[in-house]
């Protein structure tokens, strides 16, 4: 509920705040263009530049697939120092890799102060939200040059805009921002998350406690989404009957990741399985950083369309998505090996996360996600243990 009030609030008075000052940078631009012109400065020479800031406050998945643009940008202005705007929700992707985090608080205050602090002080703000007003609003305000993404209202508070392209996978619709910067090339690979020691000892720890070794075979599974679409989540008595084929006919370990809110479900799967003495409930045991070194030990990686399915890819480990109500187009587990498993219906996909459309299914039964088959998902699961 908290994550659609926010959005609510975002789209009711961004649009006001957004309409005042886009009235403001338009004027602005017609008298004196200095922000696009001083973006193109800054684009032709990169050693101008004294600091850059991206903007990314929104989900674990989108947060990995920024990372490819973040790191080839920061290639380019190598003489510039690199900040990230993000939030409690996502900062440990960026501090994974080593870069230097901001973290916004969400409420209206914290985010005024943030503003008042930080004035015209970053030579180039590139936002890295699709859709959000908010983060239009801190760019306008707190850059020397900026660039985002073109659509709506908001867009008219950038110095340069990128279209986004809904036909490309995500990390690719990223990219172009990098691209718009000098940038040449593409995404070849997820940029992999770092593992710290002491997260890796408290997997260790906990997967020891399990009675779960170095040799034991472990394939993970995340039965949950984010709370802003739970229509992607595939039926739960599907997950019980997958994970007990897969130790029937592997003879491995199913660790069951997930938040401490979804433990319960994770309780109640498991209580439908035969094979329930070779699962595990690690659902609210690990912390986002130490699911970063979980899911490399495991032969495998099966999740709905959330976050840890881009964790798993990220970090290698082979990795099975389940997709319904978003397309895997743009959000499929980014990787040769991976598998995504899709069986469109009418009415999807109905998740357009660059529009601001993250809606519940309106039917209520999320058909789309009940047309996999666990058939579906063993036969994937198959290619992928033979590959």
């Amino acid at each position: 509920m908290r994550t659609l009030r926010i959005r609510l609030i975002d789209r009711l008075a961004g649009d006001l705040v957004c309409l005042l000052l886009g009235s403001a940078a338009l004027l602005r631009k017609s008298l004196f263009n200095t922000g696009f012109n001083r973006f193109n400065s800054y684009k032709a020479n990169p050693a101008r530049v004294k600091s850059i800031l991206f903007i990314q406050l929104w989900g674990i998945g989108e947060t990995i697939l920024t990372l490819p643009a973040i790191m080839a940008v920061k290639k380019r202005f190598s003489k510039a120092s690199i900040s990230v705007l993000a939030t409690s929700r996502n900062r440990a992707v960026y501090d994974s890799v080593g870069l230097n985090v901001i973290e916004l608080g969400m409420k209206p205050g914290q985010i005024i102060r943030f503003i008042m602090k930080n004035l015209g002080s970053f030579d180039m703000v590139v936002d890295m939200e699709e859709y959000l007003r908010i983060s239009s609003v801190i760019t306008y305000l707190v850059s020397k040059a900026s660039l985002g993404f073109s659509g709506g209202i908001r867009s008219t508070l950038y110095n340069a805009t990128v279209s986004y392209d809904d036909c490309k996978h995500t990390a690719e619709a990223f990219f172009d921002l990098a691209r718009s910067l000098g940038v040449k090339g593409g995404v070849k690979a997820l940029v992999s998350l770092g593992c710290a020691d002491e997260d890796a000892e408290g997997v260790k720890a906990f997967l020891g406690s399990q009675g779960l070794g170095a040799g034991d075979q472990i394939i993970g599974i995340c039965t949950g989404a984010a709370e802003s679409a739970r229509s992607r989540i595939w039926p739960h008595k599907r997950f019980a009957k997958l994970a007990d084929q897969i130790i029937g006919k592997y003879n491995c370990c199913v660790v069951f990741t997930g938040t401490s809110s979804e433990r319960r479900a994770v309780h109640r799967i498991m209580g439908m399985m035969g094979n329930r003495d070779r699962a595990v409930n690690a659902a609210g045991c690990m912390s986002i950083r130490q699911l970063f070194c979980f899911v490399k030990q495991c032969r495998l990686f099966i999740s709905n369309d959330t976050g840890p399915m881009h964790i798993a890819a990220a970090q290698g480990t082979k990795t099975i998505g389940l997709f319904g109500p978003n397309t895997p187009l743009r959000w499929h587990p980014f990787g040769e090996s991976n598998i995504s498993i899709y069986r469109k219906t009418r009415c999807s996909p109905c998740i357009n996360t660059h529009l601001g459309q993250v809606p519940e299914c309106r039917f209520g039964n999320a058909i789309c996600m009940k047309r996999i088959k666990v058939s579906d998902v063993m036969e994937a699961v198959e290619r992928l243990v033979r590959a």
